[in-house]
């Protein structure tokens, strides 16, 4: 069954999206007028002082799909310039919230090495890698909690630009029988229970917007049970044998 402190319905998963700094204009029209709202976000500064905001959505949902909401909700969206560019080249940079940038926040020298593909394992235990816009939260989490991926997935931190400077080299991959990896499918589903395709948000707001403060906690202490599983599951698949790649 679902646990309710993850979603507001079973089925749902809740995500807490963060605007790493201010998307950038490569052209005029590159971003909707709106987005020069955020014209002076810069990388340094603090992940709790950054724009968030938080979306739910069932597994099947991607991640750009969420990334498109909470775009939206921040006021700017892809402008038509962005047509004549790489399909979905603004989220080319994406990382996931890591335990000390709770403290230190995200430095440019990281944001440098993030990727806008995801390495996944299928439940048929093929391996891909997938942009923001074809890789469901569904592969996501699966994939986090194999080792695959490094970060909290369900806290994407977006950096509206496309990539510079060298590709980071993709890391060797674990590889796990196919009993792991459907085990771990079906741990989602016993966990979560089943939803239609659903993607809303539920709020999102400049730091200098007033949040109710049992709502933030609600929020937090849904997206920890979140991450709960994620280790669970990483435990429970440590405990069976694995293969070199």
């Amino acid at each position: 069954m679902s646990d309710s402190r993850t979603s507001g319905a079973a089925g749902e998963l809740v995500i807490r999206a963060v605007l790493n700094c201010a998307p950038v204009f490569y052209t005029a029209d590159y971003w909707s007028e709106g987005a020069h709202r955020w014209d002076g976000l810069e990388i340094e500064t603090p992940l709790q002082d950054k724009p968030w905001a938080i979306v739910e959505a069932s597994l099947d949902a991607t991640l750009g799909q969420v990334l498109d909401a909470a775009c939206k909700a921040w006021g700017f969206e892809a402008g038509p310039e962005q047509t004549k560019w790489e399909s979905h080249s603004h989220y080319a940079r994406i990382g996931f919230v890591l335990p000390e940038h709770e403290a230190h926040g995200v430095t440019p020298a990281e944001s440098y090495r993030w990727s806008g593909e995801f390495p996944i394992t299928r439940e048929d235990g093929t391996e891909a890698r997938l942009t923001a816009h074809e890789v469901t939260y569904r592969e996501l989490l699966v994939s986090s909690a194999l080792g695959y991926i490094e970060g909290d997935v369900t806290r994407p931190i977006l950096q509206p630009s496309i990539p510079q400077g060298s590709a980071i080299p993709w890391p060797e991959l674990i590889v796990y029988g196919g009993d792991v990896i459907r085990a771990t499918y079906a741990s989602l589903d016993a966990f979560f229970g089943q939803a239609e395709h659903v993607l809303h948000v539920v709020s999102a707001a400049a730091p200098t917007i007033h949040r109710d403060v049992d709502e933030v906690i609600d929020d937090g202490t849904r997206i920890a049970a979140v991450a709960a599983l994620v280790k669970k599951l990483k435990t429970e698949a440590s405990k069976h044998s694995r293969t070199d790649s």
